[in-house]
């Protein structure tokens, strides 16, 4: 009884210590953020790795809303939850036994359901010598996954890490480092798949690291990855199809350390590549494919004297790059938006004070429909400080608006600029109507919520005043798309070559 009596005085204080804490953390993690993050683990053990996608799902009574899918490994072990993010499901654990996980990676197939991809490490009993890993997936988290490079295709024992995927309709890329020194290995899986046939890229002498994989909506596939050299390592880019590797080209050889590449393709089927420069932190830059399979002249998109590590990429709109990355000397993750060569930013994503690591969460920034990048990161809990999962949604901004020099929006046009949609939503046809500055070029581009194109409209120069489409909702090709948000961006050419963008959303039900 008297140890009860005690546990009960302590209970007060305790409660107290927690509310202030609770009470002085919007100042301590950098008060004004109008979205601050928000913790979807709640651990006493620390997150090792972990993964993160957005699903958007849309609803003919409640509309669109994102679903959040979370996988994490904690001493080895891998657990699994998903939801809305105001009512997120309880934590599963997808793997029992003795078995060591480790490196999860998420993604969505067109079913709808959560794929699961990770490195696991044989027990003694099925492993033929110790510290065997292989790799193991899963087309959805709620069935039982299996193993998919068990011997398979070239045979042997070899150790499988860090895996990277992208996935076209039902079909997934994976590609992985294997062996020792590393070399890029990669298998196309299907729910047909049981032992696929796996594949090496080029040998390098001296290895290659951290290779990660991309796919456009038509079937193409690409692979980027850092080969190690004497002085440093190089970026290097195969595109690749189930009968092997039909390119491979440099996109930085030279002096500079190039680190950590990640590939990305964005709507209008255009591949990006973004690198940081030397092992512990640089400049990031950002190069783009070209028709031929070269690549552009890699751009810096980091201030000038900055040093940032762990870049990350995705797309405004489905086709304006957005990196952002670690700002190793604030410890913030900062973004730009990149327009031709020319970056805009950067904007602060998550304050240092959050102590914010993206190099563990795979993959790190996102895009959700509400027009915002939606970063994952490891960071300690404010109470206990132990290490657990948050998401940064950021800040909500007009789609398609410019930045300004110090990373604000700046109107997304001229005052007489303004758009109308009516009806919204529509059924049959809808009226978008934009009143435009005098003598200019105008562009409509309708796209899906994921930003694919699905129909364009252009003008030459015409007078001030009212700019009318009627677009009856079928794509360039006449089909009919679905129910759904679509994305309504009016571009403008001024006559000092600027460019003025407005991006709104109608709505078709069917």
């Amino acid at each position: 009884m008297e140890y009860w009596h005690r546990r009960r005085a302590v209970r007060p204080a305790l409660f107290v210590a927690i509310v202030f804490l609770m009470a002085t953390l919007p100042g301590r993690l950098g008060a004004g953020d109008d979205y601050p993050p928000i913790q979807i683990t709640d651990l006493q053990t620390p997150v090792e790795r972990a993964t993160f996608v957005v699903q958007t799902l849309f609803d003919s009574t409640s509309g669109i809303e994102d679903v959040y899918h979370a996988a994490w490994t904690v001493a080895g072990k891998l657990y699994y939850r998903s939801g809305v993010i105001t009512s997120l499901a309880r934590p599963k654990q997808l793997v029992t036994g003795q078995q060591t996980c480790a490196e999860p990676l998420l993604f969505m197939l067109r079913s709808g359901k959560p794929g699961l991809v990770w490195a696991e490490e044989r027990t003694p009993s099925l492993s033929i010598i110790p510290g065997e890993w292989n790799l193991r997936y899963t087309a959805d988290v709620n069935i039982a996954p299996r193993w998919f490079t068990e011997d398979a295709g070239i045979g042997g024992v070899h150790p499988d890490r860090n895996p990277s995927v992208a996935v076209q309709g039902d079909t997934v890329l994976v590609a992985w480092e294997r062996d020792e020194p590393p070399q890029v290995a990669y298998a196309f899986l299907s729910p047909r798949d049981i032992f696929p046939l796996v594949r090496l890229l080029t040998s390098y002498p001296y290895g290659a690291s951290r290779p990660t994989a991309a796919a456009d909506t038509q079937g193409a596939y690409w692979i980027a990855w850092t080969a190690e050299t004497p002085t440093g390592g190089d970026v290097w880019v195969a595109r690749v199809s189930r009968s092997g590797a039909t390119s491979a080209s440099p996109v930085s050889a030279g002096p500079e350390d190039a680190r950590n590449c990640v590939i990305a393709v964005n709507a209008d089927r255009e591949v990006y590549v973004a690198w940081q420069e030397g092992v512990s932190g640089g400049s990031i830059y950002l190069a783009r494919a070209l028709a031929n399979g070269r690549f552009t002249p890699a751009v810096k998109v980091s201030p000038e004297g900055s040093i940032c590590a762990t870049p990350q990429l995705c797309f405004e709109n489905g086709t304006i790059p957005c990196v952002s990355w670690r700002n190793v000397r604030t410890g913030d993750l900062e973004m730009v938006r990149v327009y031709g060569t020319r970056p805009m930013g950067p904007v602060n994503l998550v304050s240092g004070a959050y102590t914010p690591r993206q190099e563990f969460v795979t993959p790190a920034q996102l895009r959700s429909h509400s027009g915002c990048v939606v970063s994952a990161f490891l960071g300690p809990d404010p109470v206990r400080g132990v290490t657990n999962l948050w998401i940064s949604r950021g800040k909500e901004y007009i789609p398609g608006a410019d930045s300004d020099s110090n990373g604000g929006n700046k109107p997304a046009a001229p005052s007489p600029f303004f758009t109308r949609v009516s009806p919204n939503p529509f059924n049959g046809s809808v009226l978008l109507e934009a009143h435009i500055p005098a003598s200019v070029a105008w562009r409509l581009e309708i796209r899906s919520i994921d930003g694919r194109l699905v129909r364009k409209y252009e003008g030459s120069p015409v007078a001030p005043g009212p700019v009318r489409v009627v677009w009856n909702g079928a794509d360039s090709f006449g089909q009919i798309p679905g129910s759904g948000v679509y994305l309504v961006r009016w571009s403008v050419g001024l006559a000092s070559g600027e460019i003025w963008t407005h991006t709104g959303r109608v709505t078709l039900v069917r």
